[in-house]
């Protein structure tokens, strides 16, 4: 938007039609009122009434009398924004309309002019080409921001239920339920007043009252409860405590622990008066019944530990799928910081990995924080002396805070829980979170980040190979590309240029990424086969014998048969061995005709005929552009498929288009191909 802002002399804006926000341009224009910011509200009149849901842009003018062309950006078929254009001149006679109209408002002449100067003439035609140009890139961003979003719905649900299944257990209310109903019948037997259980929750150091019958906040303090249930926890066994109420009257209270296999979680107190107070058989009626409601926690406490342990192999599973759904590094990094921050409470965390001569990583943080900070955090991860700075490669995103340059001078104390990321039993990094409040982590989260690292390790490990494989594999076409090139002595980048025809028409048609990726590499090796052809015939002045010409011929062949012969490109076979053939059937090597032609071959046909007519040859000279669409469009619906002509044509003139604008225009359709 930047370039074509700066190469035509006007301004853009990007509206959100849900919020009323610039999301990006927005400059303001001195000829209208000063500290104006661009947005609808500034549109005073339009040629047809604005419908959010029509994508066909629409000419306007703003209250200063500058004309305005708003180009609506759908999503999935839904408004999200509009592109504003403005600060422009459509014509020499709306110069003059401006400048009379604001002389009129009192504006001085020379100011006037001057403002206008800045203006730049611009007709509908190319203001309406540039708005669609912004606005497909917007449509562009804001669907790959919403497909990104969706690959990681699934396993924030997941997690959800992870964080559900955390609530049912002992911070939840499962053991509530247990005793309440059957409280008043062991009151009945005992001939106790009131009954109450208290269970400790975590990071609490008051128990806290989940279930109760009769009032017992007569005869037990909140101090003395606290000192009695800390007590029994801490030795668990039963106390028995005496005194009065305030009527004078004798009381016993006797306070059980519940919860026996994995240590108490709380307990029940039980309180009676009178001269009886409480008798032998009542202290082991009582603790019958608290064997029994401990026999009850245990159970609960096993099935919520066996659920949370279903829930997270369940949640686990789910990203392992999703980690090794994707082999591009910054949306598996993304992604990663994700879960992490979904499935584990932390102030920072993230992961760093070193490996190939890179050091990358990924860090979030949900708490103010220093740089210092996270220097020391990451330092004690790695187990590396804490260095002045992160690394360049490794990026920083906060959640909820920014850094702060501005931090509390005194020394901060992190807890840091950290796994090794390992490639091929290798050490290459570390996945960690970390925290300032002591006992923030617990075993299950320590199991949890074992389980994460463990996924990450061989998703990250794919994600690097997979890189430097691709690298490497680019790096071998493009070298076969350059022999083919020089068997001809061709001007360099023939194959290039071959290829980027292709992958623009392939594009302007709408064809799946994966096979403008086929014909990205087709467009590559389309004249492999050359290379068994004698260079005295590939270079020959004057013109073939049909012997020589046959020989030329089999080059498509031959370039098939390489290609087949390589697993990862045998899909290419049909593209290089027909892309001679012709729609009328007269071109070789098996005469194929129309749809019989695979649709890649047949644009890369027409892309491979175009550079050979615009490009330097040795035995003739180059045809100017001009010319050589002519001949496309002589030799449509005979030699070349008329659907990929008309393609071809529309990107030529989406490029004449930018030339002229004073940019380099480029077809956008999805995302970017991988270098």
């Amino acid at each position: 938007m930047d370039t074509l802002q700066t190469a035509l002399g006007l301004r853009m804006a990007v509206i959100d039609l849900s919020t009323g926000e610039t999301l990006a341009g927005g400059e303001v224009v001195s000829l209208c009122d000063a500290g104006r910011s661009p947005a609808l509200s500034c549109v005073a009149h339009t040629e047809r009434e604005l419908d959010v849901s029509d994508p066909a842009p629409v000419r306007a003018v703003c209250e200063d009398g500058l004309p305005v062309l708003l180009q609506p950006v759908l999503v999935e078929g839904e408004p999200v924004a509009h592109v504003m254009l403005y600060g422009f001149l459509s014509s020499q006679q709306e110069r003059v309309r401006v400048l009379q109209r604001a002389i009129a408002t009192g504006r001085a002449e020379a100011d006037a002019r001057a403002a206008i100067d800045e203006l730049t003439l611009l007709d509908w035609t190319r203001a309406q080409a540039a708005a669609s140009l912004v606005a497909s890139r917007v449509e562009q961003l804001l669907t790959e921001q919403q497909d990104a979003s969706r690959s990681v719905g699934r396993q924030l649900e997941v997690a959800l239920l992870a964080d559900v299944a955390r609530e049912l257990g002992p911070d939840g209310l499962v053991y509530d339920r247990i005793p309440a109903t059957s409280l008043a019948t062991m009151l009945r037997l005992t001939g106790g007043l009131c009954a109450r259980v208290a269970l400790m929750r975590p990071r609490s150091d008051r128990p806290e009252t989940v279930a109760e019958v009769g009032d017992c906040g007569r005869y037990l303090t909140p101090t003395s409860e606290d000192e009695l249930v800390k007590h029994v926890l801490d030795t668990g066994r039963s106390m028995v405590v005496t005194g009065t109420d305030d009527g004078g009257r004798k009381t016993s209270t006797i306070t059980v622990p519940l919860g026996r296999r994995r240590g108490a979680a709380g307990a029940l107190s039980v309180v009676k008066t009178g001269q009886g107070t409480l008798a032998v058989d009542d202290i082991r009626l009582i603790e019958l019944f608290a064997e029994v409601v401990s026999a009850m926690f245990d159970n609960a406490r096993d099935f919520v530990d066996a659920n949370m342990r279903l829930v997270e192999m369940i949640q686990l599973g789910e990203v392992a799928k999703a980690l090794n759904s994707t082999l591009d590094f910054e949306r598996l990094a993304e992604l990663a910081v994700q879960v992490l921050a979904k499935t584990l409470d932390f102030g920072i965390g993230g992961f760093v990995i070193e490996g190939f001569g890179a050091q990358r990583g990924r860090i979030l943080h949900t708490v103010d924080v220093s740089p210092a900070d996270l220097v020391g955090v990451v330092s004690e991860a790695r187990g590396v002396p804490q260095a002045a700075a992160l690394p360049e490669g490794i990026a920083v995103v906060a959640q909820f805070a920014e850094i702060s340059d501005d931090a509390p001078a005194e020394h901060r104390e992190w807890i840091v829980l950290s796994r090794e990321l390992r490639f091929r039993n290798i050490s290459a990094g570390a996945l960690f979170v970390a925290s300032p409040d002591a006992g923030a982590f617990r075993g299950d989260d320590e199991r949890v980040l074992d389980a994460l690292a463990a996924h990450l390790s061989v998703a990250l490990e794919n994600s690097t190979l997979y890189e430097r494989l691709q690298e490497d594999f680019v790096r071998a076409m493009a070298a076969l590309a350059a022999m083919a090139d020089a068997t001809e002595r061709l001007e360099s980048g023939h194959t290039d240029r071959v290829m980027e025809y292709a992958v623009s028409i392939a594009e302007a048609m709408d064809l799946p990424l994966e096979r403008i990726g086929l014909l990205r590499f087709a467009g590559l090796l389309h004249d492999l086969g050359k290379l068994g052809v004698a260079e005295e015939i590939l270079l020959k002045p004057s013109a073939l014998t049909d012997e020589e010409m046959a020989r030329v011929r089999r080059h498509s062949e031959v370039g098939a048969s390489i290609v087949e012969q390589i697993r990862v490109l045998e899909e290419l076979t049909p593209i290089v061995r027909h892309h001679h053939e012709h729609w009328d059937g007269s071109g070789y090597p098996d005469g194929l005709a129309g749809e019989a032609i695979p649709l890649e071959a047949r644009i890369l046909s027409v892309a491979d005929s175009y550079e050979a007519m615009t490009g330097k040859r040795t035995h003739r000279k180059r045809m100017a552009p001009a010319s050589a669409r002519l001949e496309l469009e002589r030799a449509s619906g005979s030699q070349f498929d008329a659907a990929v002509v008309e393609a071809f044509l529309r990107v030529l003139d989406f490029r004449a288009l930018g030339v002229a604008a004073g940019a380099y225009g480029t077809y956008l359709h999805g995302p970017h191909l991988p270098a």
